[in-house]
């Protein structure tokens, strides 16, 4: 008998439901919410420069209807990659259609036979995805544990293996920070070749690395406010994903409305006006761990709240939702079991009395649940 696709499913659909981990997307009303969930952290998604770049690039064309190595490259691309290479001080740069198409297209491109990977155990999705598709072994070594690292890397030497190393530099539902010197030095003692996802790395522009054996891939949708992804790094290495990498050649070229965006939102970022929203990030991030009582050394954009269960997690989500503030609960499989929160992303737009409110609102809740 031949299977019943509708019950598969349907029992699929009906396990989910069971261990409460039901999602579905919400369409957001900024007008209507308060929202402390966005990665916009430096509000560039709304900016008058960014919305006027894009209205002057998509005046005669909107898409580039082909992959970047058929028809879909434009002089923008280009205008994009080399200002994300300046931007990071590195050699040469590429765009991806996400930045989750980055990831999974530098690891899997890097993760031959001859290479064993080596993986921070909190890393995101798009790495552990990435990791997957590589013919590499994998090895993950403890969050953040460097001496953990030296010993896997110790024994890949042992095996003759090439070691790739591969981190967030700012991890997504933590908010903590991968120390990157550091593992660039390791890196660089035992010959291991180190990719840093920078997508949520708001404040480091460059990091100390041997650019011989360092790859950085950054996202355009958070602090320049577009959509896409880009790796940069030396040019060979940017020559041989363009070569490569599946998910560069076999998709289409970004639009010109994002390039254009994106180029606007790094030349911001890159000005005085980018420093200004810089310090005033850094000030709404410093306040807002006052109001929570929040002791961390972590001066980043993104404050976990752990919770622990998820049903808990869902009802104080759903009073400061009452309250017109969204903060979505994270829950498994996103984060570990026992480990739901709420994930707070804090802007240079916030003002301290949202701030406030935000901190009066989540305490409240946090006391009634």
């Amino acid at each position: 008998m031949n299977p019943n696709w509708g019950a598969h499913i349907n029992e699929r659909i009906e396990t989910i439901l069971k261990n409460n981990q039901w999602r579905q997307t919400v369409a957001v009303d900024n007008d209507n919410y308060l929202v402390f969930a966005s990665n916009d952290y430096l509000g560039l998604k709304s900016h008058p420069k960014v919305i006027e770049s894009v209205c002057k690039a998509i005046a005669n064309e909107m898409g580039t209807g082909g992959s970047r190595l058929i028809t879909g490259s434009r002089q923008l691309h280009r205008d994009l990659e080399d200002k994300l290479a300046d931007y990071k001080q590195q050699e040469a740069g590429l765009i991806f259609s996400s930045g989750y198409t980055a990831n999974i297209g530098v690891i899997s491109t890097l993760g031959t036979k001859e290479v064993t990977i080596l993986s921070d155990e909190l890393n995101h999705a798009s790495i552990v995805d990435g990791c997957r598709l590589a013919k590499s072994e994998v090895l993950k070594y403890r969050h953040l544990d460097l001496e953990h690292l030296r010993s896997l890397l110790k024994d890949v030497d042992q095996t003759g293996n090439l070691s790739l190393v591969v981190t967030d530099s700012v991890f997504s539902m933590d908010g903590d920070v991968a120390d990157i010197n550091e593992l660039a030095k390791m890196c660089s003692t035992y010959g291991a070749f180190l990719v840093i996802d920078d997508a949520h790395n708001v404040f480091n522009k460059h990091f100390e690395c041997d650019p011989e054996l360092s790859l950085i891939v950054g996202t355009l949708s958070k602090t320049f406010g577009s959509l896409g992804g880009f790796i940069v790094g030396q040019r060979n290495m940017i020559d041989l994903m363009i070569n490569k990498s599946r998910s560069f050649i076999f998709t289409t070229g970004l639009s010109n409305a994002d390039t254009a965006a994106a180029i606007a939102g790094v030349d911001i970022v890159m000005s005085s006006e980018g420093d200004e929203l810089l310090e005033q990030l850094s000030c709404n991030i410093k306040y807002f761990k006052e109001l929570m009582a929040i002791d961390s050394d972590f001066i980043t954009p993104i404050v976990p709240i752990v919770i622990g269960s998820e049903d808990r997690a869902l009802k104080i989500s759903a009073k400061l939702k009452e309250n017109h503030i969204l903060v979505p609960a994270i829950r498994p499989p996103t984060v570990p079991k026992n480990t739901s929160r709420l994930r707070i992303t804090l802007s240079s737009q916030h003002e301290r009395g949202q701030l406030e409110l935000l901190s009066s609102v989540l305490k409240d809740a946090m006391g009634r649940f």
